[in-house]
C-alpha cells in the first residue's frame, strides 16, 4: 500500500484567530491492498497571525508656526487599504515632531508599524516679512537716549519682547533720526527695522 496524492490544506477562515480548522484533501492510496483500507483525510488546526504593515511618512513635511497641519503623506509596504489619518506628536512651537500612527487603521488583520529612522514633521519660524511693525511717532530731545516701545504683530496677535523679539537703538540721543533694529526669535525669525 502506498500513501500519495497531492495533499490541499485550506483555512476555514482567512482571518487572524487561533485554533482555525483546516480541511484537508488530495491524499490517496494506491496498491493491491489499498482496497483494504479506509483513508480519513486529517483534520488539522492552526493560528492566523496579522500580518505586519511598515508605514513611511513622506519627507520634508513641514508647516509654518501659526498654520493648521497639512494632511500627512506616507507609502505603505505592502500596499493595502487604510483608514483614518497619519498623526503626530503634539506641539506647535518650532521644532521637530515625531510622526505617530494617529488614527491610521488597516483592520484586524494587519499591524501597522512606522518605519525605522522615519522623518519628522518640522515647524518653522514665521518670517519677520509676515509681521507688521507698528510706526513709532517722532519724539521730543530730552539730552538722553529715548527708547520708545515697538509693537510688532503676527496678525492680530502682539508679540512679546523678549520672548518673540529683541530690540537695539541707534543714533537715538541726538536730535536726527534714530533707527530701531528688531531681531526675531522663538517661533519668528529675521530681522527689522523702523525709525522715529
Amino acid at each position: 500500500m502506498i500513501l500519495g496524492g497531492t495533499p490541499t490544506y485550506t483555512f476555514a477562515s482567512a482571518d487572524v484567530g487561533t485554533g482555525i480548522a483546516i480541511t484537508t484533501t488530495g491524499y490517496t492510496l494506491s496498491g493491491t491492498a489499498a482496497g483494504n483500507y479506509t483513508l480519513t483525510q486529517p483534520s488539522l488546526s492552526a493560528d492566523i497571525t496579522a500580518a505586519t504593515v511598515t508605514v513611511t511618512p513622506n519627507a520634508d513635511q513641514t508647516k509654518v508656526f501659526g498654520a493648521l497641519d497639512p494632511a500627512f503623506g506616507y507609502t505603505l509596504s505592502p500596499v493595502v487599504d487604510v483608514t483614518g489619518a497619519l498623526g503626530r506628536v503634539p506641539g506647535e512651537n518650532v521644532g521637530t515632531y515625531a510622526f505617530t500612527l494617529g488614527t491610521l487603521s488597516a483592520g484586524t488583520n494587519y499591524t501597522l508599524v512606522l518605519a525605522e529612522n522615519a522623518s519628522t514633521f518640522a515647524i518653522t519660524a514665521v518670517d519677520a516679512i509676515d509681521l507688521t511693525v507698528g510706526a513709532i511717532a517722532d519724539q521730543t530731545y530730552t539730552g538722553l537716549a529715548i527708547t520708545p516701545a515697538v509693537v510688532v504683530k503676527d496678525g492680530e496677535l502682539t508679540l512679546v519682547l523678549d520672548t518673540d523679539y529683541t530690540v537695539v537703538y541707534a543714533d537715538n540721543t541726538n536730535v536726527g533720526t534714530a533707527t530701531v533694529t528688531i531681531t526675531f526669535q522663538g517661533n519668528y525669525g529675521g530681522t527689522a527695522s523702523t525709525t522715529f
